[in-house]
């Protein structure tokens, strides 16, 4: 099924006027996958066995969207269980539209992957932290991944490089969660 503003509105919830039914990711939490996807606001939808069904309504996650008089989240939700908890983590700017209350005035501008946390799935996801910090205040948005490997959980990403920072390059690192 194809899942849109008009599909959203319809099943009626409540839609930002610049929300895209972008980033989706899959996850599987105790045998069952959902999807997450979106732009400023994120659903999840629980799949069905087959993968390509819903199982259940879409539910829109208790996420930090704005801090002050800026955009917190912007896009690439993932989601993680470790330790016992969810961790939410996304591409944000600070400054994107305004003043971003959530980071500090000695945070340099520019794209950032933050994550939040939370003891359930749906949230409240709260206090946001820096994974990765901009290269540049006006280099384009960065992308990531994560993984398990051995006990040690791993951040895949790509950060702008280059002449006019259009071009990529990929790292990884190990994380540090808390």
């Amino acid at each position: 099924p194809w899942i849109t503003v008009d599909s959203l509105r319809a099943a009626g919830h409540t839609i930002e006027d610049r929300f895209q039914a972008t980033s989706p990711w899959v996850f599987f939490h105790e045998g069952r996958g959902y999807l997450a996807f979106g732009q400023f606001q994120v659903f999840l939808a629980p799949l069905k066995p087959n993968m390509i069904e819903f199982d259940g309504p879409l539910v829109e996650l208790d996420i930090p969207k704005r801090a002050g008089e800026a955009t917190e989240y912007i896009e690439g939700p993932m989601i993680h269980p470790i330790d016992g908890r969810w961790y939410f983590s996304y591409m944000t700017y600070k400054d994107w539209d305004g003043r971003n209350t959530s980071f500090a005035e000695s945070d340099p501008p520019g794209p950032y992957i933050r994550y939040c946390v939370a003891d359930d799935v749906h949230g409240p996801y709260r206090e946001p932290r820096h994974w990765i910090y901009p290269v540049a205040a006006d280099a384009c948005n960065y992308a990531h991944s994560m993984a398990e490997y051995h006990g040690a959980w791993y951040l895949a990403y790509h950060v702008p490089f280059g002449p006019g920072r259009q071009h990529r390059q990929v790292a990884v690192t190990k994380m540090t969660v808390r």
